[in-house]
């Protein structure tokens, strides 16, 4: 936690010394400084306090909105927001002030009070700010406005609100990458869900294969955030799928998905050879048998789901016919039962029609991965 406020802290100390402010002592900025360093959560929430109340009562100093930002946008950070806002209010009420000041006053007046009119107040900050490289309160922020979108059903709101998102985060460059790839999930699905169309499937195929490219180029070193990103559009692409077998409509062809997805392994040909030329140690094969799947596996219902198509994407190993280390990968359109997913299939195992010694196969297997789609009901 200390590192989470280190940059401010330090940036705070470097505009008051030298500065001429009656009220903004250096004991306001040290003893900040100190409750940083600590990581203590209520030593910080009490030293920004006393720094944002020292600001405010500093307004002929030129750098008091500055340091009454940092503060306020520090408590809203640490879950104080209705203490963040006087600063926040003063510092957006200032000539020159800080550039995310009005946002920081927007959001924490909604972090407050989750209204109507707070909501549109944050998304006008974000609207004027949108093609701006992002910060850490504009995105905090834009990922929290859409999320509560989504957790009421909205989803216009929360595609809109994820467009907003991706020109933002795409001004950030590499170092947002994995928040424009959630704003684009975001975006597709939510779009999806107001009004289902086959490009909205071919779109999420893309996304899925710009991962696929992705997670190559890394080699070893995958980010977990890009893995768990590409299971996700492996999973919106299963139950979009679902949903236009189920009604009988055209959606994206295997062979079209199946261009789409090659279009993306360009170039990786090279790379995949040479990989290839270190022949793994060979494995027996899985014996011949049943994947015996008790207790059947329970999908949640919830209100307005009925109809929807939803996908479950989990990793396991087999040792000995037993089901271990059961992980789940994806799960859409909603992502609250993971418990329940690696309980039942803890209790999953492979029963064999043949005698392994006898055979030369195997009950022991190593990453194997199993998806299932479901209609909610």
């Amino acid at each position: 936690m200390t590192e989470k406020w280190a940059v401010a802290g330090l940036a705070i100390m470097g505009l008051v010394v030298g500065a001429a402010a009656a009220e903004i002592t250096d004991a306001d900025v040290l003893n900040y400084n100190a409750a940083v360093a600590s990581g203590n959560v209520e030593q910080i929430r009490a030293a920004a306090q006393q720094l944002a109340s020292a600001a405010i009562a500093s307004e002929g100093d030129p750098q008091a909105s500055l340091i009454a930002y940092e503060s306020g946008w520090v408590l809203c950070q640490i879950g104080a927001c209705a203490e963040a806002l006087p600063a926040a209010e003063f510092a957006a009420a200032q000539a020159g002030g800080p550039e995310g000041a009005t946002l920081l006053k927007a959001f924490a007046a909604w972090k407050v009070n989750p209204s109507v009119a707070n909501e549109k107040s944050v998304d006008a900050a974000l609207g004027a700010i949108q093609s701006a490289p992002p910060t850490g309160l504009s995105t905090s922020a834009v990922r929290e406005r859409y999320a509560s979108e989504l957790q009421s059903r909205n989803f216009d709101d929360a595609a809109r609100l994820a467009q907003l998102a991706t020109a933002h985060f795409a001004a950030g460059g590499e170092a947002y990458e994995r928040y424009l790839i959630e704003a684009r999930t975001i975006d597709i699905s939510s779009r999806f869900n107001v009004k289902p169309k086959a490009s909205q499937l071919e779109e999420m195929i893309h996304l899925r294969g710009e991962l696929s490219r992705s997670q190559h180029l890394y080699g070893d070193n995958v980010p977990d955030w890009m893995e768990k990103s590409f299971w996700v559009a492996n999973a919106w692409q299963s139950a979009m799928n679902a949903f236009f077998s189920s009604e009988g409509k055209p959606g994206v062809s295997e062979k079209r998905a199946e261009q789409i997805l090659e279009s993306y392994e360009n170039g990786l040909e090279q790379a995949d050879a040479k990989a290839a030329d270190v022949d793994p140690e060979p494995k027996l094969p899985l014996c011949e048998g049943n994947f015996v799947r008790k207790p059947a596996m329970r999908y949640p219902s919830g209100m307005g789901s009925k109809g929807q198509f939803g996908a479950l994407i989990v990793r396991f190993r087999f040792e000995e016919g037993k089901v271990r280390d059961p992980e789940v990968l994806a799960a859409v359109p909603m992502d609250g039962f993971r418990d329940e997913v690696l309980k039942t299939i803890s209790k999953w195992y492979f029963k064999p029609s043949v005698d392994p010694a006898k055979a030369g196969c195997t009950l022991n297997r190593d990453s194997l991965i199993q998806e299932f789609v479901f209609s909610l009901q």
